[in-house]
């Protein structure tokens, strides 16, 4: 394996690691709005606090690149 594929692979598993990342907080984040419209109460939240379409541009930036760099491995 030259240096290329295995640069290309790392960069892979990181990119598939940050949209499992980013599609977590997209379901953490839709189940507490979903929990918040039942109780009719906002939810009360420590911390920082991100719109909705911030990890969803994520989700959408890691599997295109993730997905580029997939073809570019097999050779599409």
């Amino acid at each position: 394996m030259d240096i290329k594929t295995l640069a290309q692979s790392m960069c892979l598993i990181i990119l598939i690691i940050a949209t499992l990342v980013n599609t977590s907080l997209l379901r953490i984040k839709w189940h507490d709005r979903a929990n918040a419209a039942k109780d009719d109460t906002p939810a009360v939240v420590k911390g920082m606090r991100v719109p909705f379409r911030v990890p969803g541009a994520g989700v959408a930036v890691s599997s295109f690149f993730a997905y580029l760099i997939f073809v570019d491995l097999i050779g599409f």
